[in-house]
Parts: structure tokens; C-alpha cells; sequence
């Protein structure tokens, strides 16, 4: 994790992405963060767009009552960043994130890939991932 910075922060704990190949318009990453495995990442291609969802889980299996909440990036692409806004089932969802903003970035040499969240404008969350075998 590479903000916030505080020890305390539940996030704060060794994290490991696994990148799954699922078909030619999807791809799932779940997320680990120290012994919790409750998160996936879910990239889609879709008409308007790569649509990025959170997928989160119980230990069971079971859907979270938060979850499904994402963006779309349609063509707002930096480079090698993907850039999602806060969709209307994330509004819908969680009142509190309209103003979300999650971004997908993969580093000039491809070998790292930064998770990154704002909301009202405000670094939330990063997190670099090392890509290496």
C-alpha cells in the first residue's frame, strides 16, 4: 500500500493480486489482503466500454451486501490507465461514493500495477503490485 500511510489502516496488511484470464472480455483479480480474501477486481468489456466491478464475498461464497460497485472507462484512457468513474448502481449502492474515481495503471516497463481511488477529488487508496513471475 502506498497511501494512506497510517500503520493502523486495514488495509495496511501484505497484499497479492492473481490475474485470471476468464475469456476474451473478462478478466477477474482477486484481491488478498493479509489472510482476507473476500475481494475481486472485475474487468469486462462491455459496448460502452472496460468496466471495472468490485466483487466482494463472504467466507461461504455468499455476495457482501456491498458489491458490484465499479465504473466504466469510456475512452477517457491516459496511456496505460484506465480511468473509472463512479457508475449508478455504485451511486445507487454506496450514496457516499458518487464522486468516486478508481484508475488502473500499468508502469512503462509493464512489470508493476498501481490500484488507485479518489473521492471529491482526494487521494483515498493506492496500491503497487509487482507484476513479476
Amino acid at each position: 500500500m502506498t497511501f494512506p500511510l497510517q500503520p493502523d489502516h486495514e488495509m495496511n496488511k501484505p497484499m497479492k493480486i492473481t490475474v485470471q484470464v476468464v475469456s476474451a472480455d473478462q478478466i477477474r483479480v482477486p484481491f488478498q489482503v493479509g489472510e482476507d480474501r473476500s475481494r475481486t477486481w472485475v474487468l469486462s468489456r462491455t459496448p460502452q466500454g472496460i468496466q471495472l466491478k468490485h466483487d466482494h464475498r463472504h467466507a461461504d461464497g455468499t455476495p457482501d451486501r456491498l458489491t458490484d460497485y465499479g465504473g466504466t472507462d469510456a475512452g477517457t484512457r491516459l496511456g496505460i490507465q484506465l480511468i473509472f468513474p463512479a457508475d449508478a448502481q455504485t451511486t445507487a449502492l454506496l450514496p457516499e461514493a458518487v464522486s468516486n474515481v478508481w484508475s488502473l495503471r500499468l508502469s512503462a516497463d509493464q512489470k508493476h500495477l498501481f490500484y488507485y481511488l479518489e473521492r471529491h477529488a482526494q487521494p483515498r487508496f493506492e496500491a503497487a503490485f509487482d507484476l513479476s513471475p
